[in-house]
This record gives structure tokens, sequence and C-alpha cells, in this order.
């Protein structure tokens, strides 16, 4: 695999081959927490897996909101709709900066990463 990393002012980022089927990835400190995170410039909304929730969950800091779904329906790129489980609000550290957002938790996702950060995140 052709990985790169680079260090930026506290940011880790992975850059790969996106011929070759690879991932832009980042690590970035979420809730405390160290997270992967997927950028995805096709995603208008930012995702959280649910086998991630509990490492946020456990600082302390969030805590799993219900979301109405009933005139809301999320899709992966495959076409599959997607399994709505709840909205936790979050901080993220990019650097030195501290940003206030909020993804969607989603079952049984399978991107890479921990979370898929969407257009609504990396406008912030």
């Amino acid at each position: 695999m052709s990985k790169k990393e680079i260090k930026l002012k506290g940011l880790v980022a992975n850059f790969w081959d996106k011929n070759k089927g690879d991932h832009p990835l980042i690590k970035l400190n979420v809730n405390g927490v160290l997270a992967t995170v997927l950028l995805d410039t096709g995603s208008s909304t930012t995702l959280v897996k649910e086998d991630f929730l509990p490492h946020l969950l456990a600082t302390g800091k969030g805590k799993l909101l219900r979301v109405k779904t009933d005139n809301c329906q999320l899709f992966a790129v495959t076409g599959d709709q997607l399994e709505v489980v709840g909205k936790i609000p979050f901080r993220i550290q990019v650097g030195k900066r501290h940003l206030k957002h909020s993804a969607i938790v989603i079952r049984g996702a399978t991107f890479s990463g921990d979370i898929l950060a969407g257009t609504d995140l990396m406008k912030c």
C-alpha cells in the first residue's frame, strides 16, 4: 500500500493513492478520544459507527439523542438504506481549534475509520 503519513500542528493525516481504492483518513481528538476520521466530500452528513459510540460515551462528554426519521432517510453510496441509531453531539479538536458539531450514529456502517466526516463538518 502506498501510504504517506504527514504531521501538521497536532493533526496526523494519512494520504493514500486513490487509484488503488484507498481512502483519505485523519486522526482527530473527538470528545477526548483519538478517532480515525474518513474525509468524504460526497457525503452531506457526518456519521459515526455504532461500534465507536461507547468510546465517545465513556468520556462522559456526550450522550446519544433520539432522532425522528419519519421524514428523513439516509442512503449509502451503494444505495442501501442506513439504519439510524441516534445523534451525538461532540467536540472535535483540529490543531488548537475546538469545534462543536454532531453526527448521526449508524448501525452496521462499513466505511473506513470510526467517523465519516461529511461536508457539514468540513464547513465548520
